[in-house]
């Protein structure tokens, strides 16, 4: 149970760095296609909502003296890392 439970925490970050590359591949290189910067913008604003979220909750968590769980907002980080895994993917079809 616990390395599924270090595999499921190595993703989290693992998503992020998704989001990134995605990002900066769609702004920094030309030629762009619009849908693919678009994708990777809304996948950089889900995975910005889900910091908030995660922040918020641990806030709360701790005022409260009740605990939480750090996958419990996870799935605007998955929706982020989906929406930038598009924007690869069309980048890459774009330059072929």
């Amino acid at each position: 149970m616990d390395l599924l439970l270090l595999l499921a925490l190595a993703l989290l970050p693992a998503g992020g760095v998704i989001v990134l590359v995605a990002f900066v591949l769609a702004v920094a290189t030309a030629p762009r296609r619009r849908s693919a910067v678009l994708l990777a913008l809304a996948g950089g604003v889900l995975t910005a909502v889900w910091v908030v979220l995660t922040y918020r909750s641990a806030i709360r968590a701790d005022e409260g003296g009740t605990g939480g769980t750090v996958f419990s907002d996870a799935g605007w980080l998955a929706a982020g890392v989906v929406l930038s895994l598009v924007s690869l993917v069309l980048n890459a079809r774009h330059r072929r």
